[in-house]
């Protein structure tokens, strides 16, 4: 090996661990408070391509959810937005009821996960009420609704009046987790022992503010 390589292959290795950033690894996350605090806000996002300011946020969503003085918006980037409650239960109220809109557009409303930056958090999953039309009464339990409602982006609950693990209305009605950057699903074909298949179909109030070409 001649000198010329020699002094390359140093230098090389002398570099080999330089940055041009330091790293810091002790940092402390806050205490005391943080749990009451965190369980006090929500972050949400606006799925929409146009812009909007956060007076008009607030004079919607307040009004929407009943904080017309307790409500506390603060910007964080296009369309997204902190929201600081007074107590928890309003907090919790809207975490659970959703959909929201705002002038027609989603908003997905969620917690912000400790540790975690703004540009980590995914609005990718909304909750909406889907309603199955279709179904034999004897398939309308508990246990398939789970089974459904998993081939969302989650299941949450099941949102019906039951009479003996029977839910007695015309469809079963359930509460999922449902990725807003995929095409809605309309129903699925259910295949019966010594029975011709049926197709049970799908139905959302709250259809018309699903979105699938927005990048969230």
């Amino acid at each position: 090996m001649d000198a010329h390589s020699v002094e390359l292959s140093q230098l090389i290795s002398q570099t080999a661990n330089l940055s041009c950033f330091d790293e810091i690894e002790d940092l402390v996350p806050a205490t005391g408070l943080l749990d009451e605090v965190m369980g006090l806000l929500l972050v949400g996002k606006i799925v929409a391509e146009k812009g909007f300011n956060k007076q008009l946020v607030i004079s919607i969503l307040s009004k929407a959810w009943n904080q017309l003085e307790s409500l506390n918006v603060t910007f964080l980037a296009q369309n997204t937005f902190l929201f600081g409650f007074s107590k928890v239960e309003d907090r919790n109220k809207i975490l659970s009821s959703g959909p929201w809109n705002v002038k027609g557009f989603l908003i997905v409303v969620k917690e912000w996960s400790l540790g975690l930056v703004l540009e980590e958090i995914s609005f990718s999953l909304s909750p909406f009420s889907v309603q199955i039309h279709g179904l034999p009464l004897d398939l309308k339990t508990v246990h398939n609704a789970s089974k459904i409602g998993g081939r969302f982006g989650g299941f949450i609950e099941v949102d019906d009046r039951w009479e003996n693990q029977l839910a007695l209305n015309n469809f079963l009605r359930i509460r999922v987790n449902i990725d807003i950057l995929k095409p809605l699903k309309t129903g699925f074909l259910f295949k019966r022992h010594a029975l011709p298949a049926i197709w049970f179909s799908l139905s959302m109030k709250d259809s018309q503010i699903f979105v699938t070409d927005v990048v969230v």
